[in-house]
């Protein structure tokens, strides 16, 4: 190739412009790569937001309305041997514990106030910061307009 440059057959220009093009073909495949990361990155976080909350959610649904209990599925009964209000307390604090990995601030502190004092109240405001967390959408519904 140096031998065509000599000689005048590839001018500087061509050559500069293959140089760039190159250059950007691998930047542009480096930042599709990343952007691919990120995504999946995002998918899987979402997914295991969707799974916490959910199970907090039943957990928590549980520990106000005990009598529930015999509703979970026979798999999560076994695999954490839930038998008394204590069983449920010590799963959902194990919820809280993973969700404390990625959950917002906003839900945490709604986890742990229901923890500390259950009731429908913050039971429904802790969907609503779940909600808020997972759609990233604002609500302007009230308690009373959201709860059943």
């Amino acid at each position: 190739m140096t031998h065509y440059i000599r000689c005048g057959l590839i001018d500087s220009d061509f050559f500069l412009t293959l140089v760039v093009g190159l250059g950007a073909g691998v930047i542009g495949a480096y930042s599709a790569e990343l952007f691919r990361r990120r995504t999946q990155t995002q998918l899987a976080e979402f997914e295991e937001k969707v799974n916490r909350f959910r199970s907090a959610l039943i957990y928590m649904q549980v520990l106000l309305h005990p009598d529930q209990i015999d509703h979970l599925p026979v798999e999560v009964l076994k695999a954490y041997n839930l038998k008394t209000k204590d069983d449920i307390q010590d799963t959902l604090f194990a919820e809280y514990s993973r969700m404390v990995l990625f959950a917002s601030d906003e839900v945490l502190q709604a986890v742990k106030s229901f923890m500390a004092n259950p009731s429908d109240a913050s039971y429904w405001k802790t969907l609503t910061e779940m909600r808020k967390n997972l759609w990233g959408k604002k609500t302007h519904l009230t308690y009373d307009e959201l709860r059943l």
